[in-house]
């Protein structure tokens, strides 16, 4: 099992052994993604309360002033 890891160590530069704080190039690439589908849900969101709070308001309006 050393002997693996000593292999991965000099074939990776350094970023075979986990928990030094660096990503693989793979990895790396997913949090950034899991991170923009979170802020992306999160306006999808702020969009749907948006537009349910502009609904109410438009139908207040038509309500109170008849044309």
């Amino acid at each position: 099992m050393l002997g693996r890891w000593l292999k991965e160590h000099k074939a990776d530069d350094g970023k075979a052994f986990r928990g030094n704080g660096k990503l693989a190039l793979g990895q790396e690439e997913i949090k950034k993604l899991k991170v923009q589908v979170k802020r992306l849900q999160m306006e999808k969101d702020i969009l749907k309360k948006a537009t349910v709070f502009l609904q109410q308001k438009r139908s207040e309006i038509f309500v109170h002033h008849p044309a």
